[in-house]
């Protein structure tokens, strides 16, 4: 009985035949040959009987057990007499263990019910006292009139921007050229259609008409190139002007929404992309600053650095934004109309227009796989520390969320088609395994990152950690059903960390605790392990293999056996080091000899295709079983399937390719006693019971003593007191040229 199931060798009659293999119990299935069962335990009653099995010549009654759960039934499992009672015992044991989880489940989901009651209480409370604190800061804010500063100051700024101005004139133009990144972003700019006009955004109806007939006009002269506007943005191309577009920019005109992404003074179009005429928005104070100026900043950012790199600018722009909202007469909002062309527009409604349009190309920016880009700005916005921007943050972070989301919704896509087979085959296995790394590749190396920045967003921060969780655990579930498990323990090592108590115990029952590397955080160096993992796999920092390397040799000199396996992997791949292939099957051997089942699966490929070491099949059968023995999932069924092809030609080779020497009846009562095998040349020699050579000539492993004797005579130690058989094997030529004879002599 193992850690967490129990596997027995039992027959079922398929067909009218008995058909041979184990059958194995787990925490929540049952597995014959190649067929899983998934079961509750709990509810599963066992019904015991006599079954008869006809062999050629004889008839043999043995005990069987059937499994009854509901309307289904398992096939009758005819076992050993002595095995029944302890594999019934196995299924109470089980069943308890499913019905105390179920107790423990039901207590939990009570107590979080209550917790949850008792946090929506705390959160309803804590709401009410923010809205209190926000409407008394609101009313301070009103309350608080701007310093009035000396005119002298406004001259002065007046005619600096003047000055920088006619030098903008006086220079070359110096070309902008829109970033691609940004374009969808500056189309709410360069798309205005006070831009298409070529009028300011204080131009009335009138004015509006009077440009739309003279580009009509000009367009009957085919010349609408030739159209001037000191409303064209200076150092960006002119946007195509056609009688459609233009006569649909002027219904546009009548939009309220238009007039914040336009200038009202063609000197802010002669001068935004200059560095001296930007910072006349804060040089003096904020309040010096001008809607023209801020739309500048904001224009310039957008088309310049969609990439929210230069933190003076944004941080400017955030700012002055903040200041626009405060004022109590909307005065800046109100300087993009023409005298008397306000109406009836209250200033909530002005304001709340503003708020609802101003940043959404800076949202645009955000939809975007750099998500470093978009940390950057959430981070210029958290160091503005303002209550006006905490809308534009929570955006932000919905878009942070929802580029989670759409990359778990790209993999699901994938995965319902897969979900539907009860099995699948190594080559879609294969390409399940290769989407699952092309996920994990975009969404591992700024997971932690993220995470960090949201850790005081519960929500958010939760959401994105399921998405992950929920996307990589689903990738395992259908790599589970190939018959290699070992990218299904890729997987699951990826997201165990991630998951509950119950997802990590259905992970450590399936594939054992020896193949859950994050089982083992008591043992010091494995956080050197997990370096070596974050580096590899881009985890919270950039993909650097040497770095890899450097932590996976920490871990695996101080004993580490999963950092041995991946140094394998980092010489097979060549990651960091040079390829070679004798190293990584090296590393193999070092893993597996630390009881990692992986190594030891590994290193059996390696024998098997000749990868790294000389090819040997019975090498690979071995660490096969070995790894098997460690709690791989998938290398018995593996070592069953090579097997089944060597057996038959095992069985040929042997049949002729062998001596057999009768020992006769040996006691070891008394002194010790050995067979003493003399030889003409050297040989493979085997001492054997009658099993153990009814299994030699049946092409099957054989439990033996002795091996290569390279000189003769050549002395085995007679172990017990049984009927000894000598083989003399000449590792599979032919014996022609040997003889051989055994005498049993005292030690």
């Amino acid at each position: 009985m193992g850690a967490g199931h129990y596997s027995v060798e039992a027959s079922i009659y398929i067909d009218g035949k008995i058909t041979k293999g184990v059958l194995t119990l787990f925490y929540d299935e049952y597995v014959f040959g190649s067929s899983r069962t998934p079961v509750n335990w709990e509810k599963v009653t066992c019904e015991q009987g006599m079954e008869k099995l006809f062999y050629i010549f004889r008839t043999v009654e043995k005990p069987y057990v059937v499994f009854h759960e509901g309307d289904q039934s398992s096939p009758k499992f005819v076992l050993e007499p002595d095995k029944v009672d302890v594999l019934l015992k196995k299924v109470k044991e089980f069943a308890d263990a499913a019905r105390s989880e179920r107790l423990e489940k039901e207590k939990k989901a009570r107590e979080e019910e209550r917790k949850l009651r008792e946090e929506a209480r705390k959160k309803a409370e804590e709401i009410i006292r923010k809205q209190k604190e926000a409407e008394l800061r609101s009313k301070a804010a009103i309350s608080v009139q701007p310093e009035v500063r000396d005119d002298k100051i406004l001259i002065e700024k007046r005619e600096r921007i003047r000055k920088e101005v006619e030098a903008c004139n006086a220079r070359q133009e110096q070309l902008i050229t829109t970033m691609p990144i940004s374009l969808r972003a500056a189309a709410l700019f360069l798309d205005n259609p006070y831009r298409i006009l070529g009028i300011s955004c204080l131009a009335d109806a009138l004015e509006a008409n009077s440009a739309l007939d003279k580009l009509k006009k000009l367009s009957r002269l085919k010349a609408l190139g030739s159209y001037q506007s000191p409303f064209d943005l200076n150092g960006i191309s002119r946007p195509v002007r056609d009688l459609s577009i233009t006569q649909n920019a002027l219904m546009r005109c009548k939009e309220l929404t238009n007039r914040f992404f336009w200038f009202a003074e063609p000197d802010a179009c002669k001068a935004w992309q200059s560095g001296r005429y930007r910072i006349e928005l804060t040089r003096d104070g904020e309040e010096h600053g001008s809607y023209d100026l801020f739309l500048a900043n904001y224009l310039y950012a957008i088309m310049c650095d969609p990439d929210f790199n230069i933190s003076e600018t944004w941080k400017r722009i955030l700012k002055f934004y903040c200041y626009i909202c405060r004022q109590s007469s909307c005065e800046l909002l109100r300087s993009r109309f023409a005298a008397g062309a306000q109406g009836n527009i209250s200033n909530a409604e002005l304001l709340e227009k503003f708020r609802s349009v101003i940043f959404k190309p800076l949202l645009l920016l955000c939809e975007r796989d750099d998500l470093e880009a978009v940390l950057r700005i959430h981070n210029y916005i958290r160091d503005c520390n303002d209550r006006l921007l905490s809308g534009l943050g929570k955006d932000i972070l919905g878009k942070l969320v929802s580029w989670f989301t759409d990359k778990e919704a790209d993999s699901f896509d994938y995965l319902r088609e897969i979900d539907k087979y009860e099995y699948l085959s190594a080559e879609q296995g294969d390409e399940i395994t290769k989407r699952g790394e092309a996920y994990c590749n975009t969404v591992e190396p700024v997971l932690e990152t993220v995470l960090r920045q949201l850790s005081g967003d519960k929500v958010r921060h939760d959401m994105i950690r399921e998405s992950f969780r929920h996307t990589v655990y689903q990738f395992m579930y259908e790599l589970n059903k190939c018959p290699d498990k070992s990218s299904a323990i890729m997987f699951a090592n990826k997201c165990y960390n991630y998951c509950n108590a119950d997802d990590k115990k259905r992970i450590r029952f399936t594939f054992g605790e020896a193949n859950v590397k994050a089982i083992d955080w008591g043992v010091p160096h494995t956080i050197w392990d997990a370096k070596g993992d974050n580096y590899y796999y881009g985890r919270g920092c950039k993909v650097d293999y040497g770095q890899a390397m450097y932590w996976y040799r920490q871990a695996a000199d101080a004993g580490n056996m999963y950092s041995m396996n991946s140094i394998a992997e980092c010489y097979k791949n060549g990651h960091g080091v040079p390829q070679d292939d004798e190293q990584a099957a090296l590393w193999y051997e070092k893993a597996c000899r630390a009881g990692n089942p992986q190594g030891a699966f590994h290193l059996a490929e390696c024998y098997y295709s000749g990868t790294g070491v000389r090819r040997n099949i019975d090498q690979a059968l071995k660490y096969w079983s070995e790894a098997a023995r460690l709690g791989h999932p998938s290398a018995a069924a593996r070592r069953e399937e090579i097997f089944a092809g060597v057996q038959e030609e095992r069985r040929k080779q042997r049949a002729n390719s062998h001596l057999l020497l009768d020992v006769g009846f040996q006691m070891t009562t008394g002194p010790a006693i050995a067979a003493e095998v003399t030889l003409s040349r050297p040989a493979y020699v085997y001492l054997v019971n009658m099993q153990g050579y009814q299994n030699y000539v049946d092409g099957k492993d054989f439990k033996s003593y002795g091996g290569y004797a390279s000189s003769s005579p050549h002395l085995i130690r007679i172990p017990s007191s049984n009927h000894w058989y000598l083989i003399v094997d000449n590792g599979g030529d032919p014996v022609n040229d040997i003889t051989a004879s055994v005498r049993v002599k005292r030690l």
